[in-house]
């Protein structure tokens, strides 16, 4: 199968919290499949670099809107650089390679599940990892997303998405646990 993964921040050492765990899926998942990562350039994390997951990378976009226009945006720092990177990626052919490389695109973020869900034509999964608050842009992924798929990473967060939104969750998939790092005699 080939996977694509779409983040940001997904392929650089200065990666935190989802975007870890996406370098990780990535790697692992790349012995047996062909994947590759869409993010933003930077010194591309170790793991990845030694796995074969193919990373595709876009110019960095984080702090690159202008004061002005940042004030009329209502978007924080991080949905401002993820809006120019699918923007970039739009008029720049990052989009034609996910359809022509990937069979299944994943996200983890709202506003990436978003656009994509729209602008690419492959099936897309949205894999949630926590729902601690409900904001504009959650009710907006809610009422515009094609997405194909929805996952969430524990039946914890399947129920709050149920309670919260009202419908099942497509499928649960833990994160897991590295047994060489994190074992009882550790």
């Amino acid at each position: 199968m080939r996977i694509g993964f779409y983040h940001d921040s997904a392929g650089t050492r200065h990666a935190g919290g989802i975007a870890v765990y996406t370098q990780h899926v990535a790697a692992e998942l790349a012995a047996d499949h062909e994947v590759y990562v869409y993010t933003q350039t930077g010194e591309i994390a170790d793991l990845l670099a030694r796995s074969d997951a193919e990373v595709v990378t876009t110019p960095s976009f984080t702090g690159s809107v202008p004061d002005p226009l940042e004030r009329l945006l209502p978007l924080g720092p991080q949905s401002q650089a993820k809006l120019a990177m699918t923007l970039w990626g739009l008029r720049n052919g990052l989009l034609e390679h996910v359809e022509r490389h990937v069979d299944v695109l994943i996200t983890y973020q709202f506003l990436d599940d978003l656009l994509l869900s729209h602008l690419v034509d492959v099936p897309t999964i949205y894999g949630i990892h926590g729902l601690a608050s409900v904001g504009l842009g959650a009710r907006a992924r809610e009422r515009l997303s094609r997405t194909d798929w929805i996952v969430a990473n524990s039946t914890a967060t399947a129920r709050t998405v149920s309670r919260t939104f009202g419908y099942e969750v497509d499928a649960i998939v833990p994160p897991g646990v590295d047994e060489t790092r994190f074992r009882p005699d550790a």
